[in-house]
């Protein structure tokens, strides 16, 4: 590649999407990325590896708004923190676009409409092979059939839905992103090492498994092991990316830039960027408006024995209905069914009456994610020469609180001949828990307020764009 033309910097799937675009229109790309690709080992599905050693995650220690040091939950890999996502796909309800008051505020209206993303949304769902059941959700935008039938309930599962519709709850398949029969390099599809593993056989549909099969080739070009440290910049556009590869820095230039290092990083990579007191800065807003969800996983405990591997094929959207209190209180979902050793590495399950065996084979886990609101004093900020410090205070605890609540005592009254629930509690994510992360370099139509335009470049510099979940949601119009 003689010259750089794009310059991608993340290799997640806003890079990896943004990539695809560019190479199909003939455009030249060099993508880098931070990590390198994750290696394919037996590891991948030992749950003291994944979860007690934190075998794939960062080693970096951050602190918090208190000083208090932890270990994030990021993943520098290629494909980004999707290798080792629950591949559960979903798009944007309508009323998500719009103006929504909450218990702690207003969740603030988009500049565009859901009508402005559907068609992208439908060749996301191509691309990450997405399997489920439209008309069972409700609460969907469209009708448009998904590109694959959805994943079979276990009779457990199917046991559990059937008592929850009983009792007033709706609920519908998963939309996964997953190739139940898929083979790669002698790894076959394991569906019970799937949440929050990482896949081996490539069937869960991460960016490396589904767009750089497509890239590896022409005008496309994949540099890993290389950091990014600093944009340079020329007046109103940026000249370089000084980057550290191998132990040495290197500065590389392109026409143009996008940012695609997730919220938490590319906002780090800007306030690490600024020369004279800001860079792209000129609202104050880098960094600022972070949010990544008010998320909780329950333990249901019943009398009977689970017999599943993969419990993860339902949700419900009983309660993300703006007619149902006023507010989108939270979306529920199962999760992939943990096994002994996850029960015993968790603090709030070690001392469970039932212990960790016994959990494993009686219990079910679900998530819960609650919409949190932007808020200026949850930040990303510098601290020291390479550190990083996360500052937030959480929004929507309450009505949080009472999705679980009111979930559990839908289990709690699950008819004769469902499943018999004998003990139900929940545990919130900790500050650590990034991996939904968004907000930091918000995009508007005024630059006095906003860090991007509604197309994602940068007010202030004409030749960088930011493209993953950085942007959303946007300023108050």
């Amino acid at each position: 590649m003689k010259e750089i033309e794009f310059l991608v910097i993340g290799s997640g799937p806003g890079g990896t999407s943004a990539a695809l675009k560019l190479v199909a229109a003939g455009r030249q790309v060099l993508m880098i990325e931070q990590g390198d690709f994750l290696p394919k080992e037996k590891e991948n599905r030992d749950s003291r590896e994944v979860y007690g050693e934190t075998r794939y995650r960062t080693q970096e220690r951050w602190r918090d708004q208190e000083g208090e040091t932890f270990q994030p939950w990021m993943h520098f890999h290629v494909g980004g923190n999707a290798k080792l996502y629950g591949s559960a796909h979903f798009r944007f309800r309508k009323a998500d676009f719009e103006e929504l008051e909450y218990p702690d505020g207003l969740s603030p209206a988009w500049p565009l409409a859901y009508e402005d993303y559907a068609s992208y949304y439908d060749e996301a769902e191509k691309l990450y092979r997405v399997h489920g059941e439209r008309a069972a959700d409700e609460s969907e935008p469209t009708d448009r059939a998904y590109p694959y039938p959805a994943i079979a309930d276990e009779r457990d599962i199917a046991l559990l839905r059937e008592g929850l519709g009983a009792v007033g709850v709706s609920t519908f398949p998963l939309p996964l992103g997953v190739d139940p029969e898929g083979e790669s390099e002698g790894w076959k599809t394991d569906l019970a090492h799937f949440d929050a593993y990482p896949d081996p056989s490539l069937s869960k549909a991460d960016p490396e498994a589904v767009a750089l099969k497509s890239l590896r080739k022409g005008s496309f070009e994949l540099q890993t092991r290389t950091k990014a440290l600093r944009f340079l910049r020329d007046g109103r556009r940026v000249v370089g990316l000084e980057v550290e590869r191998e132990g040495r820095k290197e500065i590389l230039h392109a026409q143009n830039y996008i940012c695609s290092a997730g919220a938490i990083q590319s906002a780090r990579l800007f306030l690490q960027s600024e020369d004279d007191g800001h860079f792209a800065n000129s609202s104050g807003q880098v960094g600022r408006n972070y949010m990544a969800h008010l998320c909780s996983t329950a333990v249901a405990t019943f009398k009977e024995t689970m017999t599943s591997d993969f419990a993860k094929t339902f949700g419900t959207n009983h309660w993300y209905q703006p007619d149902r209190g006023g507010c989108l209180a939270g979306s529920i979902q199962t999760q992939g069914k943990w096994d002994a050793t996850q029960y015993e590495l968790e603090e709030w399950t070690r001392d469970d009456q039932f212990g960790p065996e016994g959990l494993a084979k009686q219990g079910l886990e679900f998530f819960f994610m609650t919409e949190d609101l932007p808020k200026a004093e949850n930040r990303v900020l510098l601290d020291g020469k390479d550190g990083l410090r996360l500052h937030r205070v959480l929004t929507n605890k309450s009505l949080h609180e009472k999705l679980v609540r009111d979930f559990g005592e839908k289990l709690r009254g699950l008819p004769e001949g469902s499943l018999t629930l004998r003990r139900y509690r929940s545990q919130m994510m900790p500050l650590a828990w990034c991996t939904h992360q968004c907000g930091t370099l918000r995009f508007g139509d005024d630059p006095v307020n906003s860090v991007l335009d509604r197309n994602c470049r940068t007010h202030d510099l004409e030749n960088l764009w930011v493209l993953d979940g950085s942007f959303f949601p946007p300023v108050r119009l």
